[in-house]
């Protein structure tokens, strides 16, 4: 679950500070000059000009000095580059200036995300505000640098510094309240977020309910956020559900919507399996601004449509994942960049390109971000982006394995050294992931589905952890989950895990069993995983004799994602049917090497011909409908061999793609946009 950012600039004055921010250009300027207005009409005491010269009614907390109504000015539209400008030019006259100290860790903060040295020029300035009469000098700007300096705290994740933020910040509303009559929000909903970081559960809970009955709209919005994130915490699902969805509610009815109300309740939705209602809430989430948001609501978007199949769907909403990040200040972008970029590690390991969706997963894994803003261990992210990059490099010696029948005596050599060391790295992904799975409670939950708490892995890829925990522990996991989560919806997803492991226990009864079971629960908002299930399946009724039933199950894989097969290193029963020509006897010989394709007398009939010029291979559904298909033109001059080869690469490349981009220049396009946007070297 996540949090928001505070906003500062709201406690003066939070109507009017909303509708600045929220206005553009030209409207943004004139709602700025009505707030100044505002001030200008208070009832302020006549100070007699002094020297005969004209001086300026003060601003009440602000001072009446030029460069402090620019500075006002920058910070109220956060017009940041102006905001630096300014900084530089005020303390190269006045270096130990409180006010070009505030400014520069206020850009620091808003621009870049470069949060030690925001928080070094916000100390700065502070330890400066302190020294001056609260009575007679400028009180928003000490109010400003401590709200400052908290959300840099949380967002830094020292959490019991953000607490004390907090303690100074009301002591010195309070001083504010009896030297000069002005309110500020108490802050009181606050609290809850750093107590539940910092899992005082009970304070927690005593801070949201203390912030509830203060009635105020905005106190009570971040309670109803609070108490979301700590229900979902405690996998309390049916109350984390009721909790968030409350929030979003209570967000939407008082004009205090932002994205990440709308993004926890699709979450707990999840957790309840109502995929309808989350893909409701995330459709309500993408339309808010990139500058409101502390997370990428296109990361969860495109997950959810890559889980149902929706290839296209998931394409498009990782590019608008980019789209996304690239307006969203870098300090809010660092906040999501991780998810993000195992979202398109996900994606591309689907595509089929291990290699780019393990580089994805790399730069997760070296370089992790801050959670500050969100409730989760970081060693979730981490344990699920060393999984990805585990089945990257699966995939990546599948392929590997594909190529190695078409290449020469020198080539093969080399090919086999290249997957020994695939196959080292694969090894030490393993080690990393079940290193990470040993802390902070996440075995519990491994396999638990849509678990607060566990991996944050899609549930048609938890399968992947199997092999690395190994299947005593994996059967010992399930075990648990099974007796804390009752219901036939969780015993689905827990029968396809199991189903999983009893095959690679070779239990093929046991795992036939299991996996019609968990084809006969499971959504169909779970494509991906219905496709690794049904392979399962496939592959278990064929070692148990019911070759009939076999070939039904692969006949529906191929309607779904037979791309699982190289994740799962299992191979596709087929017929090879007998044909004529040269090429064609050629590519027959060539597909019969292939480690993606077995031959069996009851498999998918696959079909070689030449006709029309064109030399096509196809892989039947049955005797009326053609499964998938691949034809090549040959080159003119070309050998058969060649042609042969040719056919061979197509062939895998159609028969094991999920339908995703048509070509891999889009992919790469795509990656390549992602890690500009989200994370540039």
């Amino acid at each position: 679950m996540s949090f928001r950012r505070g906003d500062f600039m709201k406690n003066l004055h939070p109507s009017s500070f909303q509708v600045v921010r929220r206005l553009p250009g030209s409207q943004g300027q004139v709602a700025f000059l009505a707030l100044l207005l505002f001030f200008c009409t208070l009832d302020l005491p006549a100070q007699p000009p002094q020297g005969g010269e004209e001086t300026r009614e003060e601003i009440p907390g602000l001072g009446n000095e030029p460069v402090r109504l620019d500075a006002f000015k920058v910070v109220a539209e956060e017009q940041l580059m102006e905001a630096r400008t300014l900084a530089e030019k005020i303390l190269r006259k006045e270096p130990d200036s409180y006010l070009g100290h505030f400014l520069m860790g206020f850009s620091l903060h808003r621009s870049e995300g470069s949060l030690p040295q925001a928080a070094r020029h916000l100390h700065l300035a502070w330890r400066q505000l302190q020294g001056q009469d609260l009575a007679t000098a400028p009180f928003l700007w000490r109010l400003w640098a401590v709200e400052e300096l908290a959300s840099i705290a949380g967002e830094m994740e020292r959490f019991q510094e953000q607490l004390n933020l907090h303690e100074k910040r009301r002591k010195l509303v309070m001083e504010i309240r009896k030297l000069h009559g002005f309110s500020f929000p108490g802050w009181a909903g606050r609290d809850g977020w750093p107590l539940l970081r910092l899992r005082r559960y009970d304070a927690a809970r005593a801070a949201i309910k203390k912030a509830l009955e203060t009635g105020q709209p905005e106190e009570v919005s971040y309670a109803k956020t609070t108490l979301c994130a700590l229900e979902w915490e405690l996998s309390r699902r049916a109350e984390a559900f009721e909790a968030c969805s409350d929030a979003a509610r209570y967000d939407r009815e008082h004009d205090l919507e932002t994205a990440q109300v709308f993004l926890n309740a699709a979450q707990a939705a999840l957790g309840v399996f109502r995929f309808d209602l989350a893909r409701q809430w995330l459709e309500k989430t993408v339309t808010f601004s990139p500058w409101s948001a502390s997370v990428n609501p296109w990361s969860d978007a495109t997950r959810l449509e890559l889980a149902q199949g929706r290839w296209a769907k998931a394409a498009d909403g990782l590019q608008k994942a980019a789209a996304w990040a690239a307006r969203q200040p870098p300090s809010l972008r660092q906040l999501s960049a991780d998810e993000t970029l195992l979202t398109g590690s996900l994606l591309l390991l689907v595509a089929g390109d291990g290699p780019e969706a393990a580089d994805l997963a790399r730069r997760v894994l070296e370089q992790p971000g801050r959670t500050g803003l969100a409730s989760f261990d970081v060693r979730r992210i981490l344990t699920a982006a060393a999984a990805s990059g585990h089945g990257a490099k699966t995939l990546s010696i599948g392929r590997l394995s594909e190529r190695l029948p078409l290449m020469g005596w020198a080539a093969y050599g080399a090919g086999i050294l290249e997957r020994w060391k695939l196959r080292l790295q694969r090894w030490k992904l393993a080690r990393r992931t079940a290193s990470l799975l040993s802390r902070g409670g996440i075995l519990k939950k491994a396999f638990e589905p849509y678990a607060p708490g566990g991996p944050k892995l899609p549930e048609w890829h938890r399968g992947e952890l199997i092999p690395i925990l190994g299947s005593g522990v994996a059967l010992a996991s399930v075990a648990a989950a099974r007796l804390s989560l009752p219901g036939m919806a969780a015993k689905a997803y827990l029968d396809a895990v199991e189903a999983e492991i009893r095959f690679r226990r070779q239990e093929h009864e046991e795992a036939l069993t299991l996996a019609r079971s968990a084809l006969q629960g499971l959504s169909s908002s779970e494509a991906l995983l219905r496709s690794r299930v049904t392979a399962i399946a496939g592959h278990a009724a064929a070692k148990t004799g019911q070759t009939r039933l076999a070939k039904s199950l692969f006949q529906k894989l191929l309607q779904g994602d037979p791309g699982v097969l190289r994740r799962l290193e299992l191979r596709l029963p087929v017929f090879f049917v007998p044909t004529t020509g040269r090429a064609a006897k050629a590519a027959l010989r060539l597909l019969q090497k292939s480690p993606r394709l077995e031959g069996r007398e009851w498999g998918l009939p696959l079909e070689i011909r030449t006709e029309s010029g064109l030399l096509s291979a196809c892989v039947a559904r049955d005797a009326m409908q053609v499964g998938r298909c691949a034809k090549v033109t040959p080159w003119p001059k070309a050998t058969a061999k060649q042609s042969a080869i040719r056919l061979y690469q197509e062939l895998h490349r159609q028969l094991f793609r999920p339908g995703l981009p048509p070509s891999q220049e889009a992919l790469e396009s795509l990656v390549h946009a992602l890690v500009a946007e989200v994370a540039p070297p």
